[in-house]
């Protein structure tokens, strides 16, 4: 997998692009795209835990963090 950061700019840029209204991350999917009530498959490597652990630790808190592997949310 790319840098997280990488990784996240080109999904967010790809659901920019495609006007999805939401982008769905999830272990042992492929990113998903949410557009006009449609889910669509971005082109991307199925995810695990690690790797989607890290594109959340690029952009949350430590406070954010806690909260949500506390809560799930």
């Amino acid at each position: 997998m790319e840098v997280p950061s990488i990784f996240l700019n080109n999904i967010l840029r790809e659901g920019a692009k495609k006007k999805a209204r939401s982008i769905d991350l999830t272990v042992g999917s492929t990113p998903v795209l949410r557009i006009k009530n449609n889910l669509s498959s971005f082109e991307e490597e199925i995810l695990n835990k690690d790797q989607l652990d890290k594109v959340i630790q690029s952009f949350l808190n430590k406070e954010e963090l806690d909260e949500l592997y506390k809560n799930k949310e």
